[in-house]
């Protein structure tokens, strides 16, 4: 987190999360456990005027303009800042569908309910990240603002999102 010198505009990392891509821990036979894995991406630096559209377009259109950068770090693929030299950017290796399109996709963060339930809250894509950290029940943990990312055109959307309904 740094404040831009030029325009003074805060800036953050930011923390995506795809459910879909999460693993559950299972204990298979005595002591063998199997371990957890969980897909996300650090956007490396978002300043509270971009929107979530303008990341999830770089990140997930696979025709991009020439010489774009991606500002952020892919847990699966270990790039930072990389330099997109080709038309078609490949989609991520666990995304081989190409179902994560900028438009199927809903951008959220948990609420706590008065009973201490979890719920979510539905980020709209056209969102800057500073209107949702001023948003009264989103708090940064760590320093780390976190959102979760499903994608409409999936089996797992509604199964997701049936587990925050009460």
């Amino acid at each position: 987190m740094y404040i831009n010198k030029d325009d003074g505009e805060l800036h953050w990392p930011v923390m995506l999360l795809y459910p879909e891509f999460q693993y559950v821990p299972a204990i298979c036979g005595y002591f063998s456990l199997v371990f957890i894995r969980r897909q996300t991406d650090i956007i490396g630096d978002m300043a509270q005027s971009d929107s979530f559209i303008d990341h999830l377009r770089i990140m997930f259109e696979y025709a991009t303009p020439e010489g774009r950068t991606l500002h952020f770090f892919n847990t699966t693929h270990n790039f930072l800042n990389k330099e997109i030299k080709k038309e078609n950017q490949p989609s991520p290796a666990w995304d081989a569908n190409r179902l994560y399109k900028p438009e199927s996709l809903e951008v959220y963060f948990e609420v706590k309910r008065k009973d201490g339930s979890m719920a979510l809250s539905r980020v709209g894509t056209q969102a800057t990240l500073g209107k949702v950290l001023a948003h009264p029940q989103y708090f940064v943990v760590d320093r780390l603002p976190s959102f979760i990312v499903v994608c409409k055109d999936t089996a797992h959307y509604h199964n997701f999102l049936a587990l925050y309904k009460k």
